[in-house]
């Protein structure tokens, strides 16, 4: 959410452009891209911007510049070399699977 301060208070925002600017901060820095929705909300007089990141279940995102991070609650580590096996791993059998139920059923 765009438009708060650190006390959670409510500043607003200027909208005008954070969509783009936001878009192309997320395609530059990363890899893949999450997907977003982005919304101007207007609250007691003034608007705020909402960003909505869905869930993604196909990939380990990325930031480009510092390579695949965890984050729990407000701290972010490195993954370790089993975290990434096992990530890889279970996009692969989730592969496996996609392809094995779509030959299944067939056209």
């Amino acid at each position: 959410m765009v438009g708060t301060d650190d006390d959670h208070r409510v500043v607003g925002c200027q909208s005008k452009g954070l969509a783009d600017t936001v878009t192309n901060i997320l395609q530059s820095h990363c890899d893949p891209p999450p997907s977003i929705t982005i919304e101007a909300v207007p609250y007691q007089d003034k608007e705020l911007f909402l960003i909505r990141v869905a869930q993604s279940h196909d990939a380990v995102h990325a930031v480009k510049e510092l390579g695949p991070f965890i984050r729990a609650n407000a701290t972010k580590r490195a993954p370790t070399s089993r975290e990434l096996w096992l990530r890889n791993l279970k996009l692969k059998l989730r592969l496996n699977w996609n392809l094995m139920t779509t030959e299944e059923l067939g056209p």
